[in-house]
């Protein structure tokens, strides 16, 4: 019997942006992946697995045309699919780490830019080991409050791998280029105290928080482009807690969901 999926009649039912749900990527210049893992380990900052459907959730009071500069449907335009959600389990990191690098290498080798909503800090580890496979210049641009290249220097596991020692992982594992990769954004409190000095110790380029606001967004970002060595290989990876804490009641308002992770040439 033939399908009866019918565009005109049928809706995708929880994509992001009301996108198509697909795994067909060939006309596709995106592609929104969901990764709902979080290790666990905070005492009490513990959900963020849940994150992939609140962003799919709060993505269907999106509008997709910001006249004048922006009129454009980037739906349409980025042939976006969604590819649902890897299947990973939280707090087991071994296995869950090889299924999102292995979910991330499929979509980006097809040259669709992989759009992975998380999710805790430590999803992109097995994203960049993924993007690494195919640009080994890769550069990073990661927008937090946090430089998540803290110390990784204790006797186990969870010492090692953690959400504050993503790009400290990276940088030892060789997976990108630090001498042309940026923090941006990087502030207190932390119980950390070589949080900012671990990432500069690894070649890193570091802005802190209070230079991006001294200094101006556009200043920084001109500082950050200027660091890059000609046609980068970029991963972008922005949190909400980039923002002041006094804006982030916003980020919870509709129409604003939570900034996904982002990986593209």
């Amino acid at each position: 019997m033939a399908g009866i999926f019918d565009d005109a009649v049928f809706a995708p039912v929880n994509t992001f942006m009301g996108a198509p749900q697909s795994w067909d990527l060939a006309d596709a210049k995106a592609a929104v992946l969901g990764i709902p893992f979080d290790a666990g380990t905070h005492a009490v900052r513990v959900g963020a697995r849940l994150g992939p459907s609140a962003i799919r959730e709060q993505s269907a009071l999106l509008r997709r045309y910001e006249p004048p500069l922006h009129n454009f449907d980037p739906v349409r335009n980025l042939g976006l699919v969604d590819c649902g959600n890897v299947r990973v389990t939280p707090g087991v990191i071994g296995e869950s780490f090889a299924a999102i690098e292995e979910a991330v290498w499929r979509i980006a080798r097809t040259g669709a830019v992989p759009l992975a909503m998380g999710g805790d800090g430590m999803i992109s580890l097995p994203q960049m080991r993924a993007l690494h496979r195919l640009y080994p210049d890769l550069c990073v641009l990661h927008l937090d409050a946090h430089t998540d290249a803290y110390p990784n220097d204790g006797p186990g596991e969870r010492d090692r791998y953690n959400p504050g020692t993503t790009f400290t992982c990276a940088a030892d594992e060789g997976l990108v280029d630090t001498g042309h990769s940026f923090h941006v954004g990087a502030r207190g409190p932390t119980y950390e105290k070589r949080a900012i000095d671990s990432a500069i110790q690894r070649q890193y380029g570091v802005i802190p928080g209070i230079d991006l606001r001294s200094r101006g967004t556009p200043t920084c970002c001109a500082k950050s482009a200027k660091g890059w060595p000609a046609d980068p290989s970029i991963f972008a990876s922005t949190w909400i807690s980039s923002t002041r804490p006094a804006r982030r009641a916003c980020a919870r308002r509709p129409g604003a969901a939570c900034r996904p992770a982002r990986a593209w040439r």
